[in-house]
């Protein structure tokens, strides 16, 4: 939830139009794949493999949120 907020509020805050690009989506769906397989985890008996996958996903989409928000705020307003 805290990314989709800062996903909303990062490119209004910055002066950059609200749409998503291809590495938000990309963020998105690995973000959507991390929540599946813990749903799916606590629905399986062996749940351990799927939790450290959705661990891994939720990482990932972090790190890759921070790399591509974290450019943007670190610069300049551009209007």
């Amino acid at each position: 939830m805290p990314l989709c907020w800062a996903g909303r509020s990062v490119p209004r805050s910055t002066g950059r139009t609200l749409s998503a690009d291809a590495s938000t989506r990309i963020i998105f769906l690995i973000i959507s794949v991390a929540a599946f397989c813990r749903i799916a985890a606590t629905l399986s008996l062996s749940n351990a493999y799927l939790l450290q996958l959705s661990a891994l996903c939720w990482a990932l989409a972090f790190l890759l949120f921070v790399a591509r928000y974290g450019a943007w705020l670190l610069r300049p307003r551009l209007r």
